[in-house]
């Protein structure tokens, strides 16, 4: 999900008349940021703030910048001083929200949500972020009725609609999901996020070929993208093509190797096409990685019966009964007596 609050630059004059040194350094700060060049424009605001201390918009922007840089902490203060010279200064209170969102200070998020909604009732944006806080905080009811806000405001809000879909999801109401999705898409093509979610619905209503159209079409445009291949291995897994869930597996696992969740399902994988061997590695590593993982015991478990090993199978079964698996309790009365 995206956070369109706290891309907010702010182009104001000086409050000061110390400068037209600050103000060159300003203007550079403004240029380099636009270029991309973060750490220059964040010096240069840095210069602005220590001739001319009073200035809310360099606060707010070197602020901006450092969020932009993954320094989420750090810029933090920037806002809360921007907001200490400004207090009525929207962009700084809507940039302040979304990095308290994205830290997890979701009350001190809500708040400046609030405010910003009775500041600025008519900017989609402070409708949209609300929305999103409520659908990490998991109020989707709340959430459905300020992401709707924020499209009625914006209809080609590519964003809220992802998000509202999102939301959709969450409430299993996937039908109505893949049409927020496939609006978001309409709007923006190469939507990466709304296509990788969208798979995600279609694979949960069983539409196999659309869900894989989806994540490959997600790995052409983010060739790297670890949930696009782990869940096309599980979409291909359910259709019942293991080598080809193998190879997402394999792929999924070369870029994030400890994924224990894809070592399980290629375990499975392995299983069904009787691969044994290479099935009990994988639930093995599964274990070793994650020793609570009550479905790699399962499976263990199952494959020890494939392989006619009952004890070793009951062995697992316990085990995976004891960390609460549920299908436990009945192949355990069903093979262990």
């Amino acid at each position: 999900m995206k956070l369109t609050g706290i891309f907010i630059l702010l182009c104001i004059g000086f409050l000061t008349s110390s400068a037209q040194n600050a103000e060159e350094f300003f203007k550079q700060a403004i240029t380099k940021s636009k270029q991309g060049n973060y750490e220059g424009a964040i010096k240069d605001y840095s210069k602005v703030i220590e001739l001319s201390p009073e200035n809310a918009a360099a606060w707010n922007n070197r602020g901006q910048l450092l969020f932009m840089e993954g320094k989420y902490k750090e810029s933090l203060p920037d806002f809360n001083k921007a907001l200490a010279l400004k207090p009525g200064l929207s962009d700084a209170l809507l940039n302040r929200g979304a990095v308290n969102s994205r830290l997890g200070n979701y009350a001190a998020a809500l708040e400046d949500d609030n405010n910003l909604i009775k500041l600025i009732p008519e900017k989609s944006e402070v409708w949209y972020n609300r929305g999103t806080l409520f659908l990490k905080t998991k109020e989707y009811d709340k959430a459905i009725v300020d992401l709707t806000r924020a499209i009625q405001i914006k209809p080609g809000y590519a964003e809220a609609l992802c998000n509202r879909g999102m939301v959709k999801a969450m409430q299993n109401d996937y039908k109505s999901a893949i049409e927020d999705y496939d609006k978001a898409v309409e709007l923006k093509p190469m939507y990466a996020d709304a296509l990788l979610n969208r798979g995600v619905a279609k694979k949960n209503i069983l539409d196999h070929r659309g869900a894989i159209d989806d994540f490959t079409r997600v790995l052409l445009l983010k060739p790297g993208n670890v949930s696009a291949y782990f869940n096309r291995g599980n979409t291909r897994s359910n259709n019942k093509d293991y080598k080809g869930a193998v190879a997402d597996f394999d792929t999924a696992l070369s870029l994030q190797p400890g994924l224990v969740e894809a070592l399980c399902n290629r375990g499975v994988a392995n299983m069904n096409m009787q691969e044994y061997k290479a099935a009990l590695e994988d639930f093995n590593n599964a274990i070793a990685i994650k020793t609570d993982f009550a479905k790699a015991w399962y499976n263990r478990g199952l494959t020890h019966i494939l392989q006619n090993d009952t004890t070793g199978a009951c062995s697992d079964f316990h085990k995976a009964n004891d960390f609460g698996e549920e299908k436990a309790a009945t192949v355990i009365k069903m093979y262990c007596k």
